[in-house]
């Protein structure tokens, strides 16, 4: 569950923190990461392959008269001059073992409420381009050129020019940020109860209700961590005051649901979907919590 400073007594683990405030033709190079990537180009598995392929050998020496030697070392001169081997570029090296490794293993992609479908007219251009200090002022280097209705048949091309986190995202549902990033991870918001309903529940932790989790927190976390709060004070009442044994284990059976802007959440949401989708507002995200309605 989500890490939540105590007010009192320590602190919990938690989600939350609360803040007081085949091999190809001779001849087939491996396309540049500099150059725009032409959409129906060469093959994945044949750049694959190419991959720390060598050059050429050089052709046999044609014989000239009067030469005086063998078969064998004939064929050994031949190959004193090889042609150069290809130089590979480390970074496209890395790209394409990289989708090696994302296309072997099953294919994962992000959950709709984090990655919606969205439909654009076929004719609608997509366009990928690398900002580069040589770039910046003509407002990037095109790596990619196409149509939306032309993507299947370039799909091939798109994964050469997509940068590999979003390969990673797209093919295996993972969202790595680099450490200098790691900030960027956690998300301020306020969780207050619903005002609407019959019963007014209270408040989690009193004054302080905001609180700070990561934003791919999914909203099934947040329900669970509202379960928990209530009936943690529930106990803590009971401890005080003993009550009804019912209403104890009526408040375990209880099930909660979040909304923001009146609309409830699909657990599946995540905090950041729930901001950029829902709450659609520059200010700091509201939810609130209220008894499952049946």
């Amino acid at each position: 569950m989500p890490s939540t400073a105590g007010t009192a007594g320590g602190t919990s683990s938690d989600y939350f923190s609360v803040v007081k405030a085949g091999k190809e033709k001779e001849g087939a190079g491996i396309i540049s990461p500099t150059d725009p990537v032409t959409p129906g180009g060469g093959g994945l598995m044949g750049r694959l392959k190419n991959l720390g392929k060598t050059g050429k050998r050089g052709a046999m020496a044609p014989e000239t008269p009067g030469a005086i030697g063998t078969a064998a070392e004939e064929t050994v001169a031949a190959e004193v001059e090889p042609e150069a081997e290809e130089k590979l570029n480390p970074e496209q090296t890395k790209h394409l073992n990289l989708l090696s490794s994302l296309l072997s293993n099953q294919i994962l992609p992000p959950h709709p409420n984090d990655a919606p479908t969205v439909t654009f007219p076929p004719h609608t251009t997509v366009t990928i381009s690398e900002m580069t200090a040589s770039a910046e002022a003509s407002g990037g280097m095109v790596l990619f050129s196409g149509s939306v209705g032309s993507l299947g048949a370039d799909v091939e091309a798109l994964e050469m020019a997509l940068p590999g986190w979003l390969l990673e995202y797209l093919l295996a549902g993972r969202f790595i940020l680099p450490p200098s990033g790691t900030a960027g991870q956690k998300m301020g918001f306020l969780l207050l109860p619903w005002k609407g309903g019959k019963e007014v529940l209270p408040e989690l932790v009193g004054s302080q209700s905001r609180l700070t989790a990561s934003r791919f927190l999914r909203v099934s976390k947040v329900a669970q961590y509202v379960h928990d709060k209530l009936l943690n004070a529930a106990k803590e009442r009971e401890a005080q005051e003993p009550a009804e044994i019912s209403e104890l284990l009526s408040e375990e059976d209880r099930e909660y649901e979040v909304l923001c802007n009146e609309q409830v959440l699909s657990i599946g949401m995540t905090l950041a979907a729930v901001r950029q989708y829902v709450w659609r507002n520059a200010g700091e995200l509201v939810m609130h919590y209220r008894i499952k309605e049946s």
